[in-house]
């Protein structure tokens, strides 16, 4: 970029360059943006301050093992005990 900025009447353009970073930092001062994030209304979030109900628990299933086939050291079959709330919703993805 050096080098184009010497050949391409640099002072030009880096003056150019310069103004955009000192605009876009001077915006921010004028309204900083976690303000404007925090207020927005209509996005579901609850207010500040506001008490939150809690969510329900969960108990996810345990992994007891790994079984790895020696013929093929990509392959994996996971031993999981089923003690969680999940219980057997599908099979596994097989690829």
């Amino acid at each position: 970029m050096y080098t184009f900025l010497q050949k391409n009447n640099g002072k030009r353009h880096l003056r150019f360059f310069v103004f955009n970073i000192l605009l876009a930092f001077g915006m921010t001062l004028i309204e900083p943006l976690a303000a404007l994030q925090a207020n927005t209304p209509g996005i579901g979030l609850p207010l500040a301050g506001e008490r939150l109900s809690l969510s329900p628990g969960f108990v996810p299933p345990l992994l007891r093992g790994i079984t790895i086939h020696p013929d093929d050291p990509f392959r994996f079959d996971f031993v999981v005990k089923e003690s969680g709330d999940v219980k057997n919703q599908g099979t596994c993805n097989e690829t």
